[in-house]
């Protein structure tokens, strides 16, 4: 990501907001907690295997979004550098919540 491209999703962030009608990624990120804490909890309740499940969804989950952003980027790439460009600064507008969180 470039400072431009950081810089207009920034600007879009403090201009727009989370618009409510778009999918946010951090409701899909719970939406996918919730569904694969059910998925690892479900062979056993022992303590240990709790601890190594949520090890396996506190480290996967967040390299399985980075790497879905990452080939993402990457195929988006192979449609022109403007569509890369603009992909990177929807993707990093909708991560931002500067207004949001103000």
């Amino acid at each position: 990501m470039t400072a431009f491209q950081f810089a207009v999703a920034y600007l879009l962030d403090l201009v727009l907001g989370d618009p409510k009608w778009f999918p946010h990624p951090v409701r899909g990120i719970g939406f996918m907690i919730h569904w694969f804490e059910k998925i690892l909890r479900w062979p056993s309740v022992r303590p240990a295997w709790e601890k190594g499940a949520g090890v396996v969804l506190a480290l996967g989950l967040p390299i399985a979004v980075f790497l879905a952003s990452h080939f993402l980027i990457i195929w988006a790439a192979g449609y022109g550098a403007w569509i890369q460009s603009l992909l990177i600064v929807c993707l990093a507008y909708t991560t931002l919540a500067t207004r949001s969180l103000h």
